[in-house]
């Protein structure tokens, strides 16, 4: 499936397990098309990753020791617990350069930002973060991927922060590929924008409704 951006995100509501199958049958595209593969998230997820991708007919041992894929909870760029926007951006341009460099097409990465966030829930660097991955996408071809935002564990202006700094997004299984909301990142990194109620949020995923 071609999507409309390579930086999306996924605003989801229920158990994270509900959409585990449908974001690897996007992976399996991208293995398919020689990407290097990455999901981050919790110890419960990556095991439901797993099980979805060998479900699709991808062996996940198999493409891990060829180094295709990395299925991982590793959270070492927590700095003394907390999300450090710098650390997590610093990781992944590294790990996009690598995978051109060891002969893969690109990065296609997902992962949960309530297990990146940590248990600090450093919130405030939420918008910080999803600004300079946006500029990073623009800055690197080579990456593609898909943020994850639980509307149950993550607060209404979290989620705001996603819908700010995402062009394309998926509400479930369900895809906008026009966001009226989505502001460039020098513009919000420039002025921050005001908090929002959960009734503006409401308001932010109607006006994506009507534009579809």
């Amino acid at each position: 499936m071609d999507l409309p951006c390579r930086h999306t995100c996924l605003i989801y509501d229920g158990s994270p397990t509900a959409h585990i199958n449908y974001l690897m049958s996007l992976m399996v595209l991208r293995l398919k098309m020689r990407f290097r593969c990455m999901f981050l998230g919790s110890p419960a997820m990556v095991a439901a990753a797993f099980t979805g991708l060998s479900g699709a007919g991808i062996d996940p041992l198999d493409e891990m020791k060829r180094g295709s894929l990395i299925l991982t909870s590793d959270r070492s760029y927590l700095k003394d617990g907390v999300f450090d926007s710098d650390i997590m951006l610093g990781m992944l341009g590294q790990a996009v350069d690598r995978a051109v460099k060891d002969g893969y097409e690109g990065l296609w990465a997902t992962g949960d930002m309530t297990w990146e966030l940590g248990a600090e829930d450093n919130l405030s660097e939420v918008l910080k973060y999803e600004c300079g991955l946006e500029k990073m996408f623009r800055e690197k071809p080579a990456l593609e991927g898909i943020c994850q935002y639980s509307q149950k564990t993550l607060p209404s202006q979290v989620i705001a922060d996603a819908l700010l700094t995402h062009s394309a997004v998926f509400v479930n299984e369900t895809l906008f590929g026009a966001n009226l909301s989505y502001r460039d990142p020098d513009e919000l990194l420039r002025t921050p924008p005001p908090q929002r109620s959960p009734a503006e949020v409401a308001g932010m995923f109607k006006q994506l409704q009507l534009a579809a």
